[in-house]
């Protein structure tokens, strides 16, 4: 536990703002209360499957719960590469400008024109499902996104040339936060582009192998005990 702490949990912070110790420990550290490493249980529920019932091994016996945890442990500790769309913003050297704008690009570099067609191809044509980091601010809050809604309004109304955030052919080249939305909206979004190597081993000697064994029996409800209420 102490190795998995360093590597993933309390111990492997130094400093922030919350503070606490470890059961027996005279000193503690300082953390974050939204710290955690939901970039690691984002993909993992993309990718894998959902345990349903406990499995035993070796006479141990794993909730679906303690699969999870196995698992997202793994995702954690994982080199495969990413596809990201916007910069993560740190909280810092950022305003409002005069037409309500924050000044700090990586505030606003993900664009609703960038989502809109990012969702729409993503989800929408190809049924693949992507990570944001659902807010804008210097909190980062991986979520898988599995489905999204547009609501178009039109009007008719004398039209002149104007600036607009499409080109000749409509397609989408921009666009800009409004009103709520300039401050609630995902700050990046970004997808793995597979599953880790199927001999992989974490730094903590967890393999994804042995995993992947408990999660395909705790999907599949096999060699498992019943549920202790």
């Amino acid at each position: 536990m102490d190795k998995v702490s360093a590597q993933n949990g309390v111990d492997s912070r130094k400093l922030d703002t919350v503070c606490a110790k470890r059961a027996g420990a005279t000193l503690g550290y300082c953390i974050p209360t939204w710290y955690g490493i939901c970039d690691a249980w984002a993909p993992a529920s993309i990718f894998e499957q959902e345990p349903n019932c406990p499995v035993t091994f070796n006479g141990v016996t794993f909730q679906p719960m303690d699969v999870k945890a196995l698992m997202t442990d793994v995702y954690d500790n994982v080199n495969v590469s990413a596809v990201y769309a916007g910069e993560r913003y740190y909280g810092t050297d950022d305003s409002i400008d005069e037409y309500g704008s924050h000044t700090d690009y990586t505030y606003r570099d993900l664009n609703p024109g960038l989502l809109h067609i990012v969702a729409t191809n993503l989800s929408g044509l190809l049924k693949k499902t992507f990570i944001i980091d659902r807010d804008a601010g210097a909190e980062v809050w991986n979520q898988p996104v599995v489905s999204f809604k547009s609501i178009v309004y039109t009007n008719a109304r004398l039209s002149w040339i104007n600036e607009t955030y499409t080109d000749g052919g409509l397609n989408i080249i921009g666009g800009e936060w409004l009103y709520g939305s300039n401050d609630n909206h995902p700050d990046f979004l970004w997808l793995l582009q597979g599953k880790p190597k199927p001999d992989t081993v974490t730094k903590t000697d967890l393999k994804y192998a042995d995993v992947t064994m408990l999660l395909e029996k705790a999907t599949a409800c096999s060699n498992s005990e019943p549920p202790r209420l």
